[in-house]
């Protein structure tokens, strides 16, 4: 429920729903209970196949010319680290 930041009722609801999933799938379940391992690989995508990265802060910088001085901005946090980045299309080819 916390982990989620939902409802207990609506928690107790997935619950059921990924049981439901499990014993289709041949596992035995018991009544609400999730292995950790189903619950992160089903809610975060934590297998170890396809590995997900999830960032956990929030990048800012504080030398905006615009607007607020202090604005959210992974590129302009990364360069201010000192990271030169390219263009998307560099970015992302393999």
């Amino acid at each position: 429920m916390q982990k989620l930041g939902v409802l207990k009722s609506f928690a107790y609801k997935l619950v059921r729903q990924v049981n439901e999933e499990l014993e289709e799938k041949g596992f035995i379940t018991i009544a609400g209970l999730v292995s950790r391992k189903y619950y992160e690989e089903k809610f975060y995508g934590m297998d170890e196949a396809a590995p997900y990265l999830y960032i956990d802060f929030i990048p800012y910088t504080t030398r905006s010319k615009r607007g607020l001085e202090t604005r959210v901005s992974l590129k302009k946090a990364l360069a201010e680290l000192s990271f030169k980045g390219g263009t998307r299309c560099e970015a992302e080819r393999n």
